[in-house]
């Protein structure tokens, strides 16, 4: 990982006022429904081509939907920004219909889905995230966890101008969770942080998270007016494929008191916002493979089943506040799961894992 310093801009409250110039006229909050004991939830991915409203509106009402017929009672919907290098100064959405690949919804599109899934009675979780594609060709340790912008004062107004329709869109649409970063693991630290919330929370009023890559070496801290997330990718070492649920909770808790950078600051007080993992063997010690070679890691459901199970388990015995998986992106076979083992998409959740999901959401 890049070690870098960060330098503390004072000016940074006057660079980022225009963003918060021209913000709804009204700051009374609406009230949100009814939160439950755990956030059970499904991450989907939304990319857009342009799409026509009803087709988005089939997607979202089929995917939300079977994520209901699990027992779920939240989405998260991940969205992509871009930035063009780790040292980037820029962060901005892609909404150009000329191509159809990996484009970011604009706010009101995301607005039919959060409404499809607030109609279902669903909770929403919006995660804005740094698209990693074009950073990955810069180095094989280069991702959104690196960032090292050359002018953090620069990256921070062209962030927040980008997620401001986006949190104005959360505020009138009622979204209750909205992820102010997510795995910048490398800028957590920055002092702008704190003018970046006290701007957010000018426009919106719901639960503001905090989200960092558990995994990764960096000190996690929790920040006023905010509540805290993880992406959990752990690395269970040394456990052999046909390791049992118990085995990998005990390797979870193990890492937990065992490598400080596990530690977060309030474990009970924590949401798993972000677990997956590829259902193929030789996984456990990298959950975070979209994909393994099939010649050495073949696939096999019961490893995703099982540390789905793992992850469910653990965020229970620490009384967590949720969690969500990692799920189909919106649109993918029409919106719908997979209904048999498909080895050519082992990140995608298999049928076994659903029906651990499943026994997750609905066990209490």
């Amino acid at each position: 990982m890049k070690s870098w310093r960060v330098r503390i801009v004072v000016a940074l409250s006057v660079s980022l006022l225009p963003i918060v110039l021209a913000a709804p006229s009204s700051d009374a909050a609406v009230s949100p429904p009814r939160v439950h004991q755990y956030q059970f939830g499904i991450n989907t991915y939304f990319t857009y081509g342009c799409q026509t409203p009803a087709q988005i509106n089939q997607w979202a009402t089929t995917t939300v939907a079977q994520y209901k017929a699990l027992g779920a009672n939240s989405i998260a919907i991940a969205i992509p920004l871009y930035t063009d290098s780790i040292t980037s100064n820029s962060v901005y959405a892609k909404d150009d219909c000329t191509t159809f690949a990996y484009q970011s919804p604009p706010p009101s599109v995301v607005a039919q889905v959060v409404d499809v899934a607030h109609a279902a009675g669903l909770q929403v979780l919006f995660r804005p995230l740094i698209d990693q594609k074009n950073l990955f060709t810069e180095g094989p340790n280069d991702w959104r966890g690196v960032i090292a912008p050359t002018d953090l004062s620069a990256w921070f107004a062209s962030y927040l101008t980008t997620l401001r329709p986006y949190l104005i869109m959360a505020q009138a649409h009622n979204v209750e969770h909205f992820v102010l970063e997510t795995e910048l693991n490398s800028i957590a630290s920055a002092n702008f942080w704190s003018t970046a919330i006290a701007l957010s929370r000018r426009l919106y009023h719901g639960d503001l998270v905090w989200n960092y890559s558990w995994d990764t070496p960096v000190t996690k801290i929790t920040r006023p007016q905010t509540s805290l997330g993880i992406d959990a990718y752990p690395k269970v070492m040394n456990l052999p494929d046909t390791a049992t649920v118990p085995q990998l909770v005990y390797g979870w808790n193990h890492l937990l008191r065992s490598r400080s950078y596990y530690v977060v600051p309030k474990i009970s007080a924590t949401t798993i916002d972000e677990i997956g993992i590829p259902a193929q063997r030789g996984a456990f010690p990298q959950p975070y493979m979209g994909s393994l070679p099939p010649a050495t890691n073949p696939f096999d459901q019961t490893i995703q089943a099982r540390w789905f199970t793992a992850a469910c388990d653990f965020m229970k015995q620490h009384q967590m506040r949720g969690i969500y998986y990692w799920g189909p992106w919106l649109g993918f076979n029409s919106g719908s799961m997979l209904t048999q083992p498909t080895p050519s998409e082992p990140t995608n959740i298999q049928p076994l894992a659903q029906a651990a999901i499943k026994k997750c959401f609905t066990t209490h």
